[in-house]
C-alpha cells in the first residue's frame, strides 16, 4: 500500500521540477512565503526552529515519498521553521497552485493526499508519545527504534541499519543534550544492543531494545515495526 501511494504522488510531483541539493542546505527559511510543495525522492530533510539562546530543536526528518510544508500549502499557515537536507537529497517541486488544483478536481488524488498526510501525522503523533518518557535512555531508545522503523534496512546479518543521523540531530529532538545522548548511545552500544561508525547507526537487537522501554512502544511503531519482527514475551 504505501509503495503505492508514493508511486501515485511521484506521478503527480513529476509534473514540476527537480532540485538535487547537497548537505546543509536550506529549502525554506522562517519568514518565507512558499510558493511550491517538495516531495522528497531520496536523501533526508529535517525540520527544525533555532530559540533565542541559539538553540536548535529538531521537530521531524522527511525521507522518500514524504512532502512538505502541507500546513502552508492547504491553509497558508506559516511556522517558524527552518527545513534543511541533512544529506545530499533530491527534491521534486509542484507549485501550490497546480497542486490544489489536481487534487481538487481528481478524487482519487485528493484521496491519496489524505492518505499521505495522516501518514505524516502519525510522525508527529510518535514524537508526542517519545518525549513522554522521562529518563534519557528511554527517550533514545524509543527515537531509534522509530527511526529504524521509518528509514532502516536490513542487512545480512539481520540488524536494522540506519542511515547516521548526528549525535546532536539525535539529542535535539528528544530534548536531551548532546552530551546525555552521547552517554546513553555508548551504555547500549557496551551492552551490544546498538553500534555506530561514522555512516550508519546499527540496531543489533531490537527485542532487547523495547525491553529497555519495557515494550513500551505506540501502536503507530507496533505497526510500523510487527511485519519484520514479531515480538514475543
Amino acid at each position: 500500500m504505501a509503495h503505492d501511494l508514493h508511486a501515485s504522488l511521484e506521478q503527480l510531483f513529476a509534473r514540476g521540477q527537480q532540485l538535487t541539493l547537497g548537505k546543509d542546505e536550506i529549502v525554506i527559511r522562517p519568514g518565507d512565503d512558499p510558493s511550491h510543495l517538495y516531495q522528497v525522492q531520496s536523501g533526508y530533510v529535517k525540520v527544525y526552529f533555532i530559540n533565542r539562546e541559539g538553540e536548535e530543536y529538531l521537530h521531524v526528518i522527511y525521507g522518500a515519498g514524504e512532502i512538505f510544508p502541507l500546513a502552508w500549502i492547504v491553509h497558508r499557515v506559516r511556522r517558524n521553521v527552518f527545513y534543511e537536507t541533512i544529506t545530499p537529497t533530491v527534491l521534486m517541486r509542484l507549485s501550490r497552485d497546480e497542486f490544489l488544483e489536481h487534487t481538487a478536481h481528481d478524487p482519487e488524488m485528493g484521496f491519496i493526499v489524505m492518505q499521505q498526510v495522516v501518514s505524516q501525522f502519525n510522525i508527529y503523533l510518535d514524537r508526542i508519545d517519545n518525549l513522554e518518557y522521562k529518563y534519557a535512555r528511554e527517550r533514545l531508545v524509543y527515537r531509534l527504534l522509530f527511526l529504524g522503523s521509518r528509514f532502516g534496512k536490513w542487512d545480512d546479518n539481520g540488524d536494522l541499519v540506519l542511515p547516521y543521523f548526528t549525535q546532536q540531530d539525535l539529542a535535539s529532538s528528544i530534548n536531551l543534550s548532546r552530551e546525555s545522548a552521547v552517554r546513553e548511545l555508548n551504555k547500549l552500544k557496551t551492552k551490544k544492543l546498538i553500534d555506530y561508525n561514522t555512516s550508519n547507526i546499527i540496531l543489533k537487537d531490537l527485542k532487547a531494545l523495547s525491553h529497555e522501554i519495557n515494550g513500551g512502544l505506540s501502536p503507530n511503531l507496533w505497526g510500523l515495526l510487527d511485519e519484520e519482527l514479531p515480538f514475543e514475551d
